[in-house]
């Protein structure tokens, strides 16, 4: 490798220990071990950042579903009319329910409950 450079790294005995004992398992020198780390890390990079972007992205799309429903909720009859506060804790837990399942749900599972509910011609929440 030309214009590489030689690098110290300082260690406790156990944690020097421990690549050693995995650099022989894996048949190289301790050194070429810690590379092979290193450089992964630094490959794997890209798509951390790329996992980093589409867990936002989702976030975002809960955001906005958690905006409209709220806005469901403060204009809906059924939580304003509950004298007893028992309906009120009822539909809350059902909003709760169902953005924990949307939470959970992957794209191509929204996917189909939107098309059934289009086919039903009920409205559906992007």
């Amino acid at each position: 490798m030309s214009g590489s450079r030689v690098v110290a790294v300082r260690m406790s005995f156990e944690q020097y220990m421990t690549y050693e004992w995995r650099a022989i398992v894996a048949g190289m020198k301790p050194a070429t071990y810690l590379k092979k780390i290193l450089d992964e890390r630094e490959n794997s990079h890209p798509a951390v950042l790329s996992e980093l972007r589409e867990m936002q992205q989702k976030l975002e799309s809960m955001q906005d579903l958690i905006n409209e429903l709220q806005d469901i909720i403060s204009n809906s009859s059924q939580l304003n009319n509950g004298s007893d506060g028992y309906s009120q804790k009822g539909y809350v837990a059902s909003i709760q329910t169902l953005l924990l399942l949307r939470a959970m749900a992957k794209p191509a599972h929204i996917d189909l409950v939107n098309n059934k509910l289009v086919e039903l011609k009920l409205p559906t929440l992007s």
